[in-house]
């Protein structure tokens, strides 16, 4: 099986493009100082700016690089610097609704915790629109084929 892999489009772009005009705004504030101006810079404030832009610029890109792929092993997601990679039968379904920024991995019973029965999946997100649709609809595809059948007769326990 060819492995389904998602990365959301418009978020990076965004990402890329307003972390060039943190850096370069920056960049160029501190320049058009005056030699007066930027004689009363310390280092310690000039560490602190560059360690804000970047960090700034660092969470922009860690949500716009989340990718979510799909193969026999199982869906394998990250979600800005975490990774997760969660077995076919760990995986109930997939959900997207209207107005959901991005979708959810359904955790089967056995396999949720305490604290949740769902994970985002930030590699699609619905700011691309009819393509994140698209990537939705085929990662549905790929689970419903590697989601181990249920039994005749086997259905959830009554409530």
């Amino acid at each position: 099986m060819t492995p389904f892999v998602a990365r959301p489009r418009l978020p990076l772009i965004v990402a890329v493009g307003l972390s060039t005009v943190l850096f370069g705004g920056a960049v160029a504030a501190y320049l058009s100082l005056d030699e007066a101006s930027r004689a009363l810079v310390t280092g310690f404030q000039l560490w602190t700016l560059i360690f804000f832009v970047l960090f700034m610029m660092g969470v922009m890109l860690s949500v716009a690089v989340g990718y979510v792929r799909a193969d026999d092993s199982g869906l394998t997601f990250r979600n800005g610097l975490r990774r997760h990679h969660l077995p076919w039968e760990a995986v109930a379904g997939i959900r997207y609704r209207p107005g959901d920024p991005w979708p959810f991995v359904l955790l089967d019973v056995e396999f949720a915790g305490d604290d949740h029965d769902r994970l985002m999946l930030l590699g699609i997100q619905s700011s691309d629109g009819a393509h994140a649709a698209r990537q939705v609809a085929d990662l549905r595809a790929v689970v419903a084929a590697h989601r181990p059948a249920t039994p005749t007769g086997a259905g959830p326990e009554p409530g």
